[in-house]
């Protein structure tokens, strides 16, 4: 269910740039895939993981090698807010877990912009 384009609907450039097997164009995709890194990174830096986490599980969800992990992820960061919310886990224990969590997603982000 892609988009289909043809040749001659392309920018003139990039029409240019194939047909002169001129590959040195830039790649939209891993484009797009920096940007969205960022973003992500942005909601991390600003406490924001629990976002972080689900936008994240949206892009990926089709990149089995990294949302089947953000899934595991996901699932601890759910637990560890229960446990925060029926007080049954210290500040300093919730900081730790957090820490990994957050750890955990970063080495996710980076696979993703390393997938295809």
């Amino acid at each position: 269910m892609g988009i289909e384009i043809s040749f001659e609907d392309l920018p003139d450039d990039i029409r240019k740039a194939l047909e002169n097997n001129d590959y040195n164009i830039i790649n939209i995709n891993d484009s797009d895939k920096k940007i969205f890194a960022q973003n992500i990174k942005h909601l991390i830096r600003n406490g924001k993981i629990e976002k972080a986490i689900n936008e994240f599980s949206k892009e990926v969800e089709e990149l089995d090698d990294i949302d089947n992990p953000l899934i595991i992820l996901q699932n601890q960061y759910n637990s560890l807010k229960k446990e925060k919310i029926i007080g049954n886990i210290s500040n300093d224990e919730y900081n730790r877990r957090l820490a990994q969590i957050t750890f955990g997603l970063l080495s996710l982000i980076e696979e993703y912009l390393k997938s295809k």
